[in-house]
């Protein structure tokens, strides 16, 4: 499941995130690269976009298995802060300052789904395959060798 949350975060940030009033788009990857420069224009995005430290924080907890109650804070925090990115109607499109109205794009939802799925990695105690070694585990004694 981490993995899959992964590869839709990568997936999002290929997606356009915003369209601009005069026909450009703004993808992902751009969105994340410069998200914090929206400080200077618009905090609330700039708040929203802290929601990727939280993914990457999660994301680090999820290789930790003792880490469930840390991790499942850290990104339900980062949900929250994701679904900031609706609130904007413009925002900063070039390092000129130039002010632009946008409407969200699908990368958002896509963005949004990979956090859902990395908290319901979260609340998974372990993995169907580490669930079935532990099983095999308890199964296997010291008679069956000899």
């Amino acid at each position: 499941m981490l993995v899959v949350s992964v590869l839709v975060f990568i997936f999002a940030c290929s997606l356009p995130v915003y369209y601009s009033e005069y026909g450009n788009e703004y993808s992902g990857f751009s969105a994340l690269i410069v998200g914090w420069v929206q400080f200077f224009h618009n905090p609330v995005i700039f708040v929203a976009w802290f929601a990727n430290i939280f993914y990457f924080i999660s994301l680090i907890c999820g290789f930790f298995r003792k880490l469930y109650v840390m991790n499942i804070l850290i990104i339900v925090v980062g949900l929250f802060l994701s679904l900031l990115f609706f609130l904007p109607e413009s925002f900063m499109t070039d390092e000129g300052g130039t002010i632009s109205d946008v409407r969200t794009g699908f990368g958002v939802y896509v963005w949004i789904f990979a956090f859902f799925l990395m908290m319901i990695r979260g609340m998974l105690p372990f993995t169907t395959t580490e669930a079935v070694f532990k099983e095999k585990q308890k199964e296997i004694s010291v008679d069956d060798f000899k």
